[in-house]
């Protein structure tokens, strides 16, 4: 008998494994693209008024790679909010000069400290935006452009190092099918991931602006929507789970500048820099006749 109890209890316990994963990545509500475009606009309002109400708290912490997400915004949309955070942000003597180049390219290239005590993902990002100023090694370059070296967290940071030193002059075909094969492998982790924490908006985010709006899920971006915050940011863990694999907390979950760009960024990249994206993954109401408008296509970069 006892036996049985634990067959029937390992069963159970499987069940319920495979609806958590099933959950997160396959969405069976037939969500019409009205309801979800109006979602999104409305999260997106919500998210950009975060954004300009944290505005000086995003001076004070002085994070470059975040000012690049916002920056980033501006260059997709009309909405020139996220276009004065930045130049609020370049008005100030914030930070070193040298990582304002991740925002203004012609910034000066001073350095502060020893670079090569920097860690590794730190001197990808900064030989993609100055590399006369931070030569990398062979081996350093070996490994920034290693498609399956890392995991992780570790390899999202190599993914935004490589857009950046594709945005810098590097579009090859190499390069871009390293991005590639990096960017599978991010959508493979974020499928067994169920959850939503700072690294799994990282992952999408970090998806979209490597061109690659075809990995990324519906169901994905539904998980997203439905944690943002009532005051339009992010928390970093997910029901005390997280960002951390292994990492739990007693605490509540708050909106933090780190995830909330991120998942404000996913917003903006979804709304207006891949509409398409939105056609083929929900229906659109129905013409006289029963014909539904043709969903445009897009190809891998």
């Amino acid at each position: 008998m006892r036996g049985l109890y634990w067959a029937v209890g390992a069963v159970g316990l499987a069940a319920a494994v495979a609806a958590i994963f099933i959950d997160n990545n396959v969405d069976c509500w037939n969500t019409p693209r009205d309801r979800f475009t109006e979602q999104l606009d409305r999260d997106t309002e919500l998210g950009t008024e975060w954004m300009v109400s944290n505005q000086r708290w995003l001076n004070v912490i002085s994070n470059d790679n975040l000012m690049y997400m916002i920056a980033n915004m501006s260059s997709v949309s009309p909405d020139p909010r996220p276009r004065a955070v930045v130049n609020d942000y370049l008005r100030h003597e914030i930070g070193q000069d040298f990582w304002r180049r991740m925002v203004d390219p012609a910034a000066k290239d001073r350095i502060i400290g020893n670079s090569q005590t920097w860690c590794d993902y730190c001197r990808w990002i900064a030989y993609s935006i100055a590399p006369e100023q931070v030569p990398l090694t062979p081996a350093e370059l070996k490994n920034m452009l290693s498609p399956n070296r890392y995991v992780w967290g570790s390899r999202t940071h190599q993914l935004l190092s490589l857009i950046l030193y594709r945005e810098r002059g590097h579009n090859s075909p190499e390069v871009n099918s390293i991005i590639n094969r990096v960017c599978e492998s991010i959508a493979g982790e974020e499928g067994w991931d169920i959850r939503v924490t700072d690294l799994y908006l990282q992952r999408v985010a970090f998806l979209l602006a490597a061109g690659r709006p075809d990995l990324v899920k519906r169901r994905w971006i539904e998980r997203i929507l439905a944690n943002q915050k009532q005051d339009g940011g992010w928390a970093p863990s997910w029901h005390g789970f997280g960002p951390n694999l292994f990492e739990f907390h007693y605490q509540v979950d708050q909106a933090t500048p780190h995830a909330s760009i991120q998942g404000i960024w996913v917003l903006y990249l979804l709304k207006y820099r891949y509409p398409q994206w939105i056609a083929q993954n929900y229906p659109a109401p129905r013409k006289r006749g029963g014909q539904a408008d043709a969903a445009p296509q897009y190809v891998a970069r």
